[in-house]
Protein backbone atom coordinates (compact mmCIF):
# COMPACT_ATOMS: atom_id res chain seq x y z
CA UNK A 1 0.00 0.00 0.00
CA UNK A 2 1.60 3.31 -0.17
CA UNK A 3 2.22 5.16 2.86
CA UNK A 4 2.34 1.75 4.33
CA UNK A 5 6.08 1.76 4.87
CA UNK A 6 5.71 5.78 6.61
CA UNK A 7 3.28 4.47 8.79
CA UNK A 8 5.25 1.16 9.62
CA UNK A 9 8.65 3.20 10.50
CA UNK A 10 7.11 5.24 12.99
CA UNK A 11 5.53 2.20 14.47
CA UNK A 12 9.20 1.10 14.37
CA UNK A 13 10.60 4.45 15.63
CA UNK A 14 8.17 4.47 18.24
CA UNK A 15 8.73 0.84 19.23
CA UNK A 16 12.70 1.61 19.50
CA UNK A 17 11.80 4.52 21.76
CA UNK A 18 10.07 2.18 24.21
CA UNK A 19 13.17 -0.26 23.95
CA UNK A 20 15.54 2.53 24.66
CA UNK A 21 13.50 3.96 27.85
CA UNK A 22 13.30 0.31 28.73
CA UNK A 23 16.71 -0.63 28.71
CA UNK A 24 17.89 2.67 30.92
CA UNK A 25 15.26 2.15 33.66
CA UNK A 26 16.76 -1.94 33.51
CA UNK A 27 20.22 -0.49 33.58
CA UNK A 28 19.57 1.83 36.12
CA UNK A 29 18.39 -1.46 38.31
CA UNK A 30 21.42 -3.27 37.94
CA UNK A 31 23.79 -0.27 38.52
CA UNK A 32 22.06 -0.34 42.11
CA UNK A 33 22.23 -3.48 42.58
CA UNK A 34 26.21 -3.57 41.86
CA UNK A 35 26.57 0.04 44.08
CA UNK A 36 24.76 -1.98 46.57
CA UNK A 37 26.06 -5.57 46.22
CA UNK A 38 28.49 -6.97 48.87
CA UNK A 39 30.76 -8.73 45.78
CA UNK A 40 29.65 -9.65 42.10
CA UNK A 41 31.80 -11.78 39.57
CA UNK A 42 31.40 -11.21 35.90
CA UNK A 43 30.92 -13.78 33.47
CA UNK A 44 31.14 -13.93 29.62
CA UNK A 45 31.19 -16.31 26.64
CA UNK A 46 31.74 -15.49 22.56
CA UNK A 47 30.89 -17.10 19.90
CA UNK A 48 31.05 -16.27 15.93
CA UNK A 49 28.59 -16.44 13.53
CA UNK A 50 29.61 -15.93 9.89
CA UNK A 51 31.71 -13.55 10.00
CA UNK A 52 30.60 -11.06 13.29
CA UNK A 53 31.78 -11.83 16.92
CA UNK A 54 29.38 -12.09 19.46
CA UNK A 55 30.03 -11.33 23.26
CA UNK A 56 27.95 -12.16 26.06
CA UNK A 57 28.56 -10.90 30.11
CA UNK A 58 26.37 -11.46 32.92
CA UNK A 59 27.10 -10.66 36.56
CA UNK A 60 26.32 -12.83 39.76
CA UNK A 61 25.46 -10.08 42.29
CA UNK A 62 25.97 -10.89 46.26
CA UNK A 63 23.50 -8.64 48.40
CA UNK A 64 24.55 -7.75 51.77
CA UNK A 65 22.22 -10.17 52.93
CA UNK A 66 24.06 -13.28 50.88
CA UNK A 67 21.48 -13.63 48.74
CA UNK A 68 22.71 -14.17 45.01
CA UNK A 69 21.17 -13.02 42.06
CA UNK A 70 22.61 -13.53 38.38
CA UNK A 71 21.87 -10.34 35.69
CA UNK A 72 22.15 -10.39 31.99
CA UNK A 73 24.25 -6.96 31.55
CA UNK A 74 24.49 -7.51 27.20
CA UNK A 75 24.65 -9.68 23.82
CA UNK A 76 26.11 -7.67 21.32
CA UNK A 77 28.59 -7.91 18.03
CA UNK A 78 32.05 -6.98 19.62
CA UNK A 79 32.89 -3.54 18.46
CA UNK A 80 35.76 -2.91 16.74
CA UNK A 81 39.02 -1.85 19.42
CA UNK A 82 39.65 1.69 17.63
CA UNK A 83 36.20 2.79 18.43
CA UNK A 84 36.34 5.27 21.41
CA UNK A 85 33.72 7.17 23.63
CA UNK A 86 33.02 9.92 21.13
CA UNK A 87 32.52 7.01 18.49
CA UNK A 88 30.36 5.41 20.64
CA UNK A 89 28.36 8.53 21.36
CA UNK A 90 28.34 8.90 17.35
CA UNK A 91 27.14 5.54 16.72
CA UNK A 92 24.21 5.43 19.38
CA UNK A 93 23.00 8.43 17.86
CA UNK A 94 23.03 7.34 14.63
CA UNK A 95 20.90 4.31 15.74
CA UNK A 96 19.14 6.47 17.42
CA UNK A 97 18.23 8.27 13.93
CA UNK A 98 17.67 5.59 11.45
CA UNK A 99 18.16 6.90 7.80
CA UNK A 100 16.01 5.41 5.15
CA UNK A 101 17.98 4.78 2.13
CA UNK A 102 16.19 3.07 -1.47
CA UNK A 103 12.98 2.44 1.50
CA UNK A 104 15.26 0.34 3.74
CA UNK A 105 16.77 1.51 7.64
CA UNK A 106 20.32 1.22 7.39
CA UNK A 107 23.01 1.86 9.89
CA UNK A 108 26.49 1.20 9.17
CA UNK A 109 28.64 0.66 12.39
CA UNK A 110 32.28 -1.07 12.40
CA UNK A 111 32.27 -4.32 14.24
CA UNK A 112 35.35 -6.40 15.82
CA UNK A 113 37.07 -8.35 12.98
CA UNK A 114 39.34 -10.15 16.03
CA UNK A 115 37.97 -12.40 19.04
CA UNK A 116 41.49 -12.25 21.36
CA UNK A 117 41.35 -11.46 25.06
CA UNK A 118 42.33 -7.60 24.39
CA UNK A 119 39.53 -7.26 22.10
CA UNK A 120 37.13 -8.82 25.40
CA UNK A 121 38.64 -6.45 27.88
CA UNK A 122 37.60 -3.79 26.05
CA UNK A 123 34.38 -5.08 25.55
CA UNK A 124 33.93 -5.52 29.23
CA UNK A 125 35.22 -2.15 29.98
CA UNK A 126 32.82 -0.35 27.52
CA UNK A 127 29.61 -2.69 29.13
CA UNK A 128 30.49 -2.02 32.60
CA UNK A 129 31.08 1.55 31.93
CA UNK A 130 27.14 1.76 31.36
CA UNK A 131 26.04 0.31 34.50
CA UNK A 132 28.60 2.64 36.82
CA UNK A 133 31.65 0.66 36.95
CA UNK A 134 34.65 2.21 35.18
CA UNK A 135 37.60 -0.59 34.72
CA UNK A 136 39.83 2.15 33.68
CA UNK A 137 40.80 3.99 36.96
CA UNK A 138 41.86 0.13 38.08
CA UNK A 139 39.58 -2.82 39.65
CA UNK A 140 36.72 -2.20 41.49
CA UNK A 141 36.79 -4.20 44.89
CA UNK A 142 33.36 -5.86 44.96
CA UNK A 143 34.41 -7.51 41.83
CA UNK A 144 35.86 -10.86 42.73
CA UNK A 145 37.47 -13.16 40.56
CA UNK A 146 36.20 -17.13 40.95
Amino acid sequence: KPGSFVKCYRCLKEFQQVLLELMGMVEEKIRKELEAAHAYALIHDGWTKGAVHFFGLYTSIVGSNGKVVTRLLSVEPMMAECYNENDLAAASNQANNLEEVDGVCKISLKWSTTFGAQAMHGQIKRVMKRFGVDLDQGTDPKLKCI
